[in-house]
């Protein structure tokens, strides 16, 4: 199975694994070999990415650290939750925690903590998965850093509503394709102290995690917004939140540029340590994260071309690859497998696109 964007995916491919839209509903099952109208379906459901099957992937499994149906549960939900009706109602905190506690379960019973979420950004609606994607983040890190109980489930709320005043910024200046003018970016940066005073508000949410919205854009060398916060004054939870949130709006299309592929974006924020992010928060998230993830099309230095098979946990960026193309171009009839962690000279060049 390998992830493709929905661009590339042609009639006649079968589908890898079960695609929901963000409401919940059912589109296409796993196994359905595509048509043309199923293309035209996913696109009006504006679904970015699918997961595919096919002879060149056969027998790789991508892991899911959260379950598919919980993740489209929790993106229904936080899209019910971050609306303006419910802004003006209130916003339910028992129902946010629940949410929370049940993305738990699923991280602590899945076991290895290196993931790539390879699924969760596959429908086009950045608001809501991108709350969903950082609060899973967010968690992970956490637990990689030693926070447990009811600390980190109060990570994971704040992380999940850290944008939340991102709602009563205007949507026009959220959405503009080009660059924002002073005026324009100073209207989006108040969307932190928007956040935290929506959050001050919602009965059962902590004030630990309230200070998640207004200081996930502050910066360890105090560049940062709404205060300037330096350092250690900024919460931990936020310093966390920090990165998580830069790691998911750099891997997600946005209006205004493509995402970036997941080493990449490692790189720049691992680049940015010690600057605008926690130095020891950076270094469990780079640790944490995959930077291939399984089914990732690469080349080889070699000249080779494969799909990453497997991940070595002690090298993520070294990972096991299924090989299928020779160095002179010429499919294999029969692929092999190598280990980039326990070769030196061979590593990944580039990503193969199929």
């Amino acid at each position: 199975m390998r992830r493709i964007s929905l661009d590339k995916a042609t009639a006649g491919m079968v589908v890898g694994r079960t695609i929901h839209s963000l409401d919940g509903v059912l589109l296409l099952s796993e196994g359905v070999v595509l048509t043309a109208e199923h293309l035209l379906k996913l696109n009006q459901n504006r679904i970015q990415e699918l997961f595919v099957e096919d002879g060149l992937t056969k027998g790789l499994v991508v892991e899911e650290s959260v379950r598919h149906e919980v993740l489209v549960q929790a993106k229904t939900h936080v899209k019910q939750i971050m609306s303006l009706p419910s802004l003006k109602a209130g916003i339910d905190g028992r129902r946010v925690t629940e949410l929370v506690e049940r993305l738990l379960e699923q991280i602590l019973a899945s076991g290895d903590i290196l993931h790539h979420l390879a699924d969760i950004r596959s429908i086009d609606d950045y608001t809501f998965s991108h709350s969903v994607n950082v609060s899973i983040y967010s968690m992970i890190v956490g637990i990689g850093m030693g926070i447990k109980n009811e600390a980190l489930r109060e990570l994971g709320t704040g992380a999940l509503l850290h944008d939340i005043g991102k709602l009563l910024v205007d949507d026009a200046i959220l959405q503009k394709p080009g660059g924002l003018t002073p005026d324009e970016f100073e209207q989006v940066k108040k969307h932190a102290d928007y956040g935290h005073e929506l959050m001050r508000r919602v009965k059962g949410v902590s004030p630990s995690a309230a200070d998640i919205a207004s200081g996930h854009h502050e910066r360890i060398d105090g560049s940062g917004y709404p205060k300037g916060l330096s350092g250690n004054a900024i919460p931990l939870s936020a310093r966390i939140v920090a990165v998580a949130d830069v790691y998911d709006a750099l891997t997600s299309d946005r209006v205004y540029r493509q995402k970036e592929e997941p080493g990449k974006a490692l790189d720049y924020i691992a680049a940015k340590a010690g600057t605008h992010f926690d130095r020891a928060v950076t270094d469990v998230f780079v640790r944490h994260m995959a930077h291939f993830p399984v089914g990732t099309a690469v080349v080889l230095h070699s000249g080779e071309k494969g799909l990453v098979a497997r991940q070595n946990l002690s090298h993520p960026h070294r990972p096991v690859v299924r090989v299928v193309i020779d160095n002179e171009g010429r499919l294999l009839k029969q692929h092999h497998e190598v280990d980039l962690s326990a070769s030196g000279e061979n590593r990944i060049a580039a990503i193969w696109e199929i």
